[in-house]
């Protein structure tokens, strides 16, 4: 974990190398860690009941940074499978030839010998770098951090299958108006996964974007350790990267469920037409 604090503008940030870390971190469980947080305030990381993290408790968040996420995965991988099914889709690109990786039936039928296609591959590779801000108010239900991870998840899936693409993946969460060593709204706090580039881990991939637990048990800690909280304190609000970091990531998706459209991603066609103006964006 590495942490920089920027005293001018009030930000304190902090980078993990994985979810399990950054659960460790938030409850003081690594060998350098002192938990800085009043054991006898209301911590939202520690609440037991699973309505608003999906998860019973934190130690439960915890085994499954360790372990994997893998009743849930199963359930979100098909919600992936029926976008990338859909006609509607913006498709890679396919040559025919005589040979090729494998053949269109119906071409065969047909009798026609360019009935093999090859993906149409790009003169040089290209990296596109994507920033998933993954910071959620309370207002968002489980199932919607859900049904948002699976299409975020299609849209990786997508990228990575196309031909040159390079995927440099990173996720932020950012929090205003934080609690920053016991004072309330003090500044910024930004958490931020630097995932890394194609082929990227997607069973932890999935976790960190599609399971609640990840912000409102991990991350809650960590901020909950940052903030010294104490009874009454405020856990701040959503915010998005400031403008010119947003700009520097070929592809910035927003927390903000109706800025970026995400809202309608609680059905596949919706997920869809996302998944499509985001390709869009990258001319794909």
């Amino acid at each position: 974990m590495k942490q920089s604090i920027d005293k001018v503008n009030s930000e304190v940030t902090l980078i993990f190398d994985s979810a399990l870390e950054a659960h460790l971190w938030g409850t003081g469980e690594t060998a350098s860690a002192t938990c800085n947080a009043d054991k006898q305030a209301y911590l939202a990381s520690q609440e037991v009941g699973d309505r608003f993290s999906g998860v019973h408790t934190f130690e439960d968040s915890v085994e499954m940074a360790k372990s994997g996420w893998e009743s849930g995965t199963a359930n979100m991988l098909q919600f992936v499978k029926e976008i990338e099914a859909s006609d509607e889709l913006t498709q890679r690109g396919y040559d025919f030839d005589v040979t090729g990786d494998f053949f269109d039936v119906g071409e065969v039928v047909q009798g026609t010998p360019e009935c093999w296609l090859t993906p149409a591959f790009e003169p040089a590779p290209r990296v596109i770098s994507l920033c998933i801000n993954n910071t959620h108010s309370s207002s968002v239900t489980s199932q919607q951090i859900q049904n948002r991870g699976a299409a975020l998840m299609a849209l990786i899936d997508r990228l990575q299958d196309t031909p040159g693409i390079i995927v440099d993946l990173t996720v932020h969460l950012t929090i205003g108006g934080a609690t920053i060593k016991g004072i309330r709204g003090a500044g910024t706090i930004n958490i931020m996964f630097p995932i890394g580039t194609s082929p990227l881990p997607m069973q932890e991939v999935g976790f960190i974007v599609a399971h609640p637990a990840m912000f409102r048990r991990g991350c809650i800690a960590a901020i909950e350790r940052v903030g010294n909280y104490k009874p009454a304190h405020g856990y701040g609000n959503v915010r998005n990267l400031a403008m010119e970091l947003q700009d520097t990531y070929s592809l910035y998706i927003s927390n903000d469920p109706y800025e970026n459209g995400m809202s309608s991603c609680d059905t596949v066609d919706g997920a869809v037409e996302w998944i499509n103006q985001q390709l869009k964006k990258l001319g794909l």
